[in-house]
């Protein structure tokens, strides 16, 4: 689901987010039905947690600082979070997930990129 009113989102077209350019899109994604973001939130990195409330679309919070996000990764106005959350770059090397380093919260090795194995060891560039 993505958000009915964009003016509420801090990034609506996604101009200032770290993504793929083949993911510029309104869902942020190769295909509308799939949806694959970092957990980790734009601000301090804390791992943002669905939320579902009667009557609302759900959304991901961030129960430490109050930043939402909707199920695109969008964030909304009116948190910390500077932006959406991080889409990671596809690899094909099924062994390793490439993202770009947040900040210096983020990251297994404090490198500017760096490739985490699915054992969660690192492998820093």
């Amino acid at each position: 689901m993505l958000a009915n009113d964009e003016s509420l989102l801090l990034d609506a077209r996604s101009e200032n987010s770290l993504q793929p350019d083949n993911c510029r899109n309104r869902h942020r994604s190769l295909r509308p039905d799939v949806f694959v973001a970092i957990g980790q939130s734009t601000h301090q990195g804390c791992t943002p947690q669905l939320r579902s409330i009667a009557g609302r679309q759900p959304e991901y919070l961030c129960p430490c600082h109050v930043s939402s996000f909707v199920l695109a990764g969008r964030v909304y106005r009116g948190g910390p979070a500077p932006a959406n959350l991080v889409i990671p770059v596809e690899t094909r090397d099924a062994r390793y997930a490439s993202a770009p380093r947040l900040g210096a919260r983020s990251g297994c090795c404090g490198l500017r990129t760096h490739q985490r194995r699915l054992d969660n060891s690192c492998r820093g560039e």
